[in-house]
């Protein structure tokens, strides 16, 4: 692994360089602000600093969304009037003084009833036990929806997690038939939560990213290229 620097508009950026077996240069850009870019031992340097250069601008236009929604997230309140997004539609939340300590859901309103309107860490813990809650009973739902998909392929019922993830929306584990779903997806379109869920459960028949698995993927869903588009471009400034 090695560090190396590009600039954009007067910015300084950094990156690292990781070797892998892998047949292209691919490029990455984490939610937590890391360019990461994995190529193969065979090619040179020179070759991947030249690619990088060629995509500084768009580095640079990744790092600011990725700042936009650190700041939105670190400025959340929890109160009366703020909007929240969930399922893909921003909802109004109201917050109201209530021993239950609970969260309801009214078409367009998010609801917190709490004992303590001023007590932001109980606000943000009956919050966050209620996404959790909320991400559960939805991606079972996508999950038992998309198997049906895969399931002429004998493909074994799954076990599902979900987590935070950092730099992923799933992930698969094909020997263990299990899948891991990022939470911050509950804020997403179901669509968008499907197609992720599906290109999961299609890694279990295809462990890589072939030309059999896109292939296959394809035939399931005919539009995941729009799926995946909006959480590509679209998504990373909006959950």
């Amino acid at each position: 692994m090695s560090i190396h620097y590009i600039e954009h508009k007067n910015v300084r950026i950094s990156y690292k360089i990781i070797r892998k077996n892998v047949k292209n240069i691919n490029l990455r850009v984490t939610p937590d602000l890391k360019v990461v870019v994995s190529s193969n031992k065979r090619v040179k340097e020179e070759s991947i600093v030249e690619f990088v250069e060629s995509k500084s601008k768009w580095i640079y236009e990744k790092l600011k969304k990725f700042e936009n929604v650190k700041s939105y997230d670190n400025n959340k309140k929890y109160i009366s009037g703020e909007t929240v997004r969930y399922l893909g539609k921003q909802h109004m939340l109201k917050v109201v003084e209530d021993k239950s300590n609970t969260v309801k859901y009214f078409q367009d309103k998010i609801c917190i009833y709490v004992e303590d309107k001023n007590n932001f860490k109980l606000k943000e813990k009956i919050y966050e036990i209620w996404l959790n809650d909320r991400a559960e009973e939805v991606f079972k739902e996508i999950l038992d929806d998309m198997y049906k998909k895969v399931e002429p392929y004998n493909v074994e019922y799954p076990r599902l997690t979900i987590r935070k993830m950092k730099t992923r929306w799933g992930s698969c584990n094909s020997k263990k038939s299990k899948i891991n779903m990022n939470r911050h997806l509950i804020a997403a379109k179901k669509t968008e939560v499907e197609y992720v869920m599906l290109h999961e459960l299609v890694h279990l028949i295809h462990p890589n990213h072939s030309k059999d698995f896109y292939n296959l993927l394809g035939i399931l869903m005919p539009d995941y290229l729009k799926r995946k588009e909006y959480l590509d471009k679209r998504a990373v400034r909006e959950i």
